[in-house]
Order: C-alpha cells, then sequence, then structure tokens
C-alpha cells in the first residue's frame, strides 16, 4: 500500500468524502485524486490540516499507525466537518482515560490501606 492509498484509507476512516476533503483543505478535486494515487505534491499546510482534523498523518507517510490519541483533531473544527468516526474516538479515547484514571485511584488507595 502506497502513501496515496493509505491517504485514502484515512479520508474514509473519518468519513470524509472527497469532495468535502476539497471544500475543506481549499484544494481541487483533480488535485486530490492525483495525492489518492501517489502523485503530485502536496503543501505542509495540507498535512498539518489533515492531521488537525485528526488523520492520522505518520501512518500515511510511514504505514505505521499512531496511538488512537494522535487522531484526535488538534485544533477547534467546525461543527459541520465533525464526523461520526472522530466522535466515536473520542469517545472511545474518553473513556479508555477514565478506566486508566479509575485504576490509578483503586491502586493508590490500596497502597494507602496497606500502610497504615
Amino acid at each position: 500500500m502506497n502513501w496515496g492509498d493509505r491517504l485514502k484509507s484515512e479520508r474514509a476512516r473519518l468519513g470524509i468524502s472527497q469532495r468535502k476533503l476539497c471544500e475543506m483543505t481549499g484544494i481541487s478535486q483533480p488535485s486530490q485524486v492525483s495525492y489518492e494515487k501517489s502523485a503530485g505534491n502536496p503543501t505542509g499546510n495540507y498535512w498539518q490540516f489533515l492531521a488537525g482534523i485528526g488523520f492520522d498523518v505518520q501512518y500515511i507517510f510511514s504505514g505505521n499507525k499512531s496511538s488512537g490519541i494522535n487522531n484526535l483533531p488538534v485544533k477547534s473544527v467546525p461543527v459541520e466537518h465533525v464526523t461520526v468516526a472522530q466522535l466515536e474516538d473520542t469517545l472511545e479515547m474518553i473513556q479508555l482515560e477514565a478506566q486508566r484514571a479509575q485504576s490509578m485511584v483503586q491502586a493508590l488507595l490500596t497502597k494507602k490501606g496497606k500502610e497504615k
């Protein structure tokens, strides 16, 4: 799988149509088609925007997936651009972090109880 295929799969993972992504990034649809064929030369601003809305840019470049928290939007995204997949990912991360916090509190309480 080449970087264009991974770009396309990330777009699909986030539930963003090619047309919608073009509107969001301000590039033409032929340019996006070209990128998804591993052709063309996307700008740094393009990659930065994708990372900001939850694309796993590390995966696109290297083929190695990032941890889930790195795939969450890092900046405020207009509500019309938020996808169900992004909301589901966010909810999953919040639930995992809540479980970790709960486990840490439990471990601290157990440790404190043994010290008495």
